[in-house]
Protein backbone atom coordinates (compact mmCIF):
# COMPACT_ATOMS: atom_id res chain seq x y z
CA UNK A 1 0.00 0.00 0.00
CA UNK A 2 2.85 2.33 0.96
CA UNK A 3 4.63 1.57 -2.32
CA UNK A 4 1.47 2.37 -4.28
CA UNK A 5 1.11 5.74 -2.45
CA UNK A 6 4.72 6.64 -3.22
CA UNK A 7 4.16 5.69 -6.86
CA UNK A 8 1.12 7.96 -7.15
CA UNK A 9 2.97 10.84 -5.43
CA UNK A 10 5.78 10.36 -7.93
CA UNK A 11 3.31 10.47 -10.84
CA UNK A 12 1.59 13.62 -9.51
CA UNK A 13 4.90 15.40 -8.94
CA UNK A 14 5.99 14.71 -12.50
CA UNK A 15 2.67 15.82 -13.93
CA UNK A 16 2.99 19.14 -12.06
CA UNK A 17 6.59 19.55 -13.28
CA UNK A 18 5.60 18.89 -16.89
CA UNK A 19 2.73 21.40 -16.61
CA UNK A 20 5.08 24.08 -15.26
CA UNK A 21 7.57 23.45 -18.06
CA UNK A 22 4.79 23.67 -20.64
CA UNK A 23 3.67 27.06 -19.33
CA UNK A 24 7.25 28.34 -19.42
CA UNK A 25 7.74 27.17 -23.00
CA UNK A 26 4.51 28.86 -24.10
CA UNK A 27 5.53 32.14 -22.47
CA UNK A 28 8.97 32.08 -24.10
CA UNK A 29 7.56 31.18 -27.51
CA UNK A 30 5.08 34.07 -27.42
CA UNK A 31 7.73 36.65 -26.44
CA UNK A 32 8.82 38.62 -29.47
CA UNK A 33 12.53 39.14 -30.11
CA UNK A 34 12.12 42.89 -29.68
CA UNK A 35 10.83 42.34 -26.12
CA UNK A 36 14.32 41.30 -25.04
CA UNK A 37 16.06 44.30 -26.64
CA UNK A 38 15.97 47.77 -25.08
CA UNK A 39 14.21 50.32 -27.28
CA UNK A 40 16.61 52.74 -28.94
CA UNK A 41 16.10 56.28 -27.75
CA UNK A 42 17.58 59.63 -28.80
CA UNK A 43 19.60 61.82 -26.46
CA UNK A 44 17.14 64.20 -24.81
CA UNK A 45 19.36 66.04 -22.34
CA UNK A 46 22.98 66.54 -21.33
CA UNK A 47 24.87 65.69 -18.17
CA UNK A 48 25.58 69.16 -16.81
CA UNK A 49 24.06 70.45 -13.58
CA UNK A 50 24.73 74.12 -14.27
CA UNK A 51 24.34 74.50 -18.05
CA UNK A 52 21.53 74.22 -20.61
CA UNK A 53 21.64 74.04 -24.39
CA UNK A 54 19.89 76.16 -27.00
CA UNK A 55 18.99 74.58 -30.34
CA UNK A 56 17.54 76.29 -33.39
CA UNK A 57 15.90 74.20 -36.11
CA UNK A 58 16.45 75.92 -39.45
CA UNK A 59 14.14 74.93 -42.31
CA UNK A 60 14.06 78.39 -43.90
CA UNK A 61 16.45 81.32 -43.95
CA UNK A 62 14.08 83.94 -42.59
CA UNK A 63 15.28 85.98 -39.60
CA UNK A 64 18.75 84.38 -39.41
CA UNK A 65 20.53 87.74 -39.34
CA UNK A 66 18.30 89.02 -36.53
CA UNK A 67 18.78 85.79 -34.58
CA UNK A 68 22.58 85.92 -34.87
CA UNK A 69 22.58 89.56 -33.79
CA UNK A 70 20.68 88.76 -30.58
CA UNK A 71 22.95 85.81 -29.76
CA UNK A 72 26.00 87.96 -30.38
CA UNK A 73 24.67 90.75 -28.15
CA UNK A 74 23.98 88.25 -25.37
CA UNK A 75 27.33 86.51 -25.93
CA UNK A 76 25.53 83.17 -26.29
CA UNK A 77 26.44 80.19 -28.46
CA UNK A 78 23.85 77.72 -29.72
CA UNK A 79 23.44 74.65 -31.93
CA UNK A 80 21.81 75.16 -35.34
CA UNK A 81 20.23 72.07 -36.91
CA UNK A 82 20.06 72.98 -40.58
CA UNK A 83 18.06 71.34 -43.35
CA UNK A 84 19.44 70.59 -46.79
CA UNK A 85 16.75 72.67 -48.47
CA UNK A 86 17.69 75.78 -46.47
CA UNK A 87 21.34 75.30 -47.47
CA UNK A 88 20.38 75.04 -51.13
CA UNK A 89 18.24 78.15 -50.77
CA UNK A 90 20.97 80.25 -49.15
CA UNK A 91 24.34 78.69 -48.35
CA UNK A 92 25.77 81.99 -47.08
CA UNK A 93 23.68 81.73 -43.91
CA UNK A 94 25.27 78.38 -43.03
CA UNK A 95 28.72 79.93 -43.35
CA UNK A 96 27.64 82.97 -41.37
CA UNK A 97 26.26 80.83 -38.52
CA UNK A 98 29.41 78.73 -38.37
CA UNK A 99 31.76 81.71 -38.55
CA UNK A 100 29.85 83.30 -35.67
CA UNK A 101 31.04 80.44 -33.46
CA UNK A 102 27.87 78.36 -33.33
CA UNK A 103 27.64 74.59 -33.61
CA UNK A 104 26.19 73.08 -36.79
CA UNK A 105 23.96 70.02 -36.70
CA UNK A 106 22.19 68.02 -39.41
CA UNK A 107 18.39 68.28 -39.74
CA UNK A 108 18.00 66.08 -42.79
CA UNK A 109 17.23 67.37 -46.27
CA UNK A 110 13.45 67.71 -46.54
CA UNK A 111 10.92 68.43 -43.79
CA UNK A 112 9.54 64.90 -43.76
CA UNK A 113 8.38 62.47 -41.07
CA UNK A 114 11.10 59.83 -40.69
CA UNK A 115 8.66 57.27 -39.31
CA UNK A 116 7.23 57.12 -42.84
CA UNK A 117 10.57 56.60 -44.62
CA UNK A 118 12.58 53.53 -45.55
CA UNK A 119 16.10 53.07 -44.21
CA UNK A 120 17.55 53.92 -47.63
CA UNK A 121 15.58 57.15 -47.80
CA UNK A 122 16.71 58.13 -44.30
CA UNK A 123 20.31 57.50 -45.36
CA UNK A 124 19.82 59.84 -48.33
CA UNK A 125 18.18 62.53 -46.15
CA UNK A 126 21.05 62.59 -43.66
CA UNK A 127 23.97 61.93 -45.99
CA UNK A 128 23.09 64.52 -48.62
CA UNK A 129 22.78 67.24 -45.99
CA UNK A 130 25.99 66.01 -44.38
CA UNK A 131 27.88 66.47 -47.63
CA UNK A 132 26.44 69.94 -48.19
CA UNK A 133 27.51 71.06 -44.72
CA UNK A 134 30.99 69.55 -44.97
CA UNK A 135 31.64 71.00 -48.42
CA UNK A 136 30.66 74.49 -47.26
CA UNK A 137 32.32 74.78 -43.85
CA UNK A 138 34.93 72.01 -43.98
CA UNK A 139 33.71 70.37 -40.77
CA UNK A 140 31.55 67.27 -40.50
CA UNK A 141 28.59 67.57 -38.12
CA UNK A 142 27.89 64.70 -35.72
CA UNK A 143 24.52 65.68 -34.23
CA UNK A 144 21.23 64.87 -35.96
CA UNK A 145 17.78 66.18 -35.08
CA UNK A 146 14.91 64.47 -36.96
CA UNK A 147 12.49 66.72 -38.87
CA UNK A 148 9.25 67.39 -36.99
CA UNK A 149 10.98 65.81 -33.93
CA UNK A 150 9.62 62.52 -35.28
CA UNK A 151 11.77 59.40 -35.29
CA UNK A 152 11.77 55.61 -35.12
CA UNK A 153 14.41 53.04 -34.21
CA UNK A 154 15.52 52.93 -37.86
CA UNK A 155 16.19 56.67 -37.71
CA UNK A 156 18.51 56.26 -34.73
CA UNK A 157 20.21 53.16 -36.17
CA UNK A 158 20.88 54.81 -39.54
CA UNK A 159 22.11 58.03 -37.92
CA UNK A 160 24.49 56.06 -35.70
CA UNK A 161 25.83 54.12 -38.67
CA UNK A 162 26.54 57.45 -40.39
CA UNK A 163 28.44 58.73 -37.34
CA UNK A 164 25.62 60.76 -35.78
CA UNK A 165 24.07 61.09 -32.34
CA UNK A 166 20.31 61.59 -32.60
CA UNK A 167 19.01 64.52 -30.54
CA UNK A 168 15.38 65.15 -29.58
CA UNK A 169 15.11 67.89 -26.92
CA UNK A 170 12.67 67.52 -24.04
CA UNK A 171 11.68 71.20 -24.24
CA UNK A 172 10.33 72.66 -27.49
CA UNK A 173 9.41 76.34 -27.34
CA UNK A 174 6.75 77.27 -29.87
CA UNK A 175 7.02 80.85 -31.05
CA UNK A 176 3.27 81.23 -30.59
CA UNK A 177 3.54 80.63 -26.84
CA UNK A 178 3.00 83.65 -24.63
CA UNK A 179 5.84 84.99 -22.52
CA UNK A 180 3.88 83.86 -19.47
CA UNK A 181 3.71 80.26 -20.76
CA UNK A 182 7.40 80.27 -21.64
CA UNK A 183 8.33 81.62 -18.21
CA UNK A 184 6.28 78.86 -16.59
CA UNK A 185 8.28 76.30 -18.55
CA UNK A 186 11.59 77.97 -17.71
CA UNK A 187 10.66 78.11 -14.02
CA UNK A 188 11.21 74.35 -13.77
CA UNK A 189 14.30 74.32 -15.99
CA UNK A 190 17.02 71.89 -14.90
CA UNK A 191 20.69 71.62 -15.70
CA UNK A 192 21.50 69.63 -18.83
CA UNK A 193 18.19 70.27 -20.57
CA UNK A 194 17.98 71.24 -24.25
CA UNK A 195 15.60 73.95 -25.46
CA UNK A 196 14.65 73.77 -29.13
CA UNK A 197 12.91 76.44 -31.19
CA UNK A 198 12.59 77.68 -34.75
CA UNK A 199 13.92 81.10 -35.82
CA UNK A 200 10.47 82.45 -36.66
CA UNK A 201 9.75 86.12 -36.02
CA UNK A 202 7.69 85.30 -32.92
CA UNK A 203 10.67 83.44 -31.44
CA UNK A 204 13.05 86.25 -32.31
CA UNK A 205 10.85 88.73 -30.44
CA UNK A 206 10.83 86.56 -27.31
CA UNK A 207 14.45 85.35 -27.46
CA UNK A 208 16.03 88.14 -25.36
CA UNK A 209 13.51 87.42 -22.59
CA UNK A 210 14.17 83.66 -22.86
CA UNK A 211 17.93 84.14 -22.59
CA UNK A 212 17.57 86.57 -19.68
CA UNK A 213 15.30 84.14 -17.82
CA UNK A 214 17.83 81.34 -18.24
CA UNK A 215 20.77 83.48 -17.10
CA UNK A 216 18.80 84.76 -14.11
CA UNK A 217 18.57 81.15 -12.93
CA UNK A 218 22.39 81.10 -12.93
CA UNK A 219 22.61 78.63 -15.80
CA UNK A 220 25.30 78.82 -18.45
CA UNK A 221 24.13 78.48 -22.06
CA UNK A 222 26.20 76.10 -24.17
CA UNK A 223 25.96 74.11 -27.38
CA UNK A 224 24.37 70.67 -27.40
CA UNK A 225 27.74 69.13 -28.22
CA UNK A 226 29.32 70.68 -25.15
CA UNK A 227 26.57 69.29 -22.91
CA UNK A 228 26.84 65.71 -24.10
Amino acid sequence: MEKRAKFFRYIIANVVLIAMLSVTIVLVSTMSFSDSIPTLEPVRRGKSDNSVGLAFVVDRNDNINELLEILNQKNVVATFFISGTSIIENSSHLKQIYQSGHEIGNRGFFNVDHTQLTADRIIDEIDLTHKLIYNLIGKAPDLFLPPLYSYCETTIEVAKALGYITIVPEIILDGQMTISNINNILASLEGGEFLAMSPCIATIEKLPNIINSILEKNFLIETIGELI
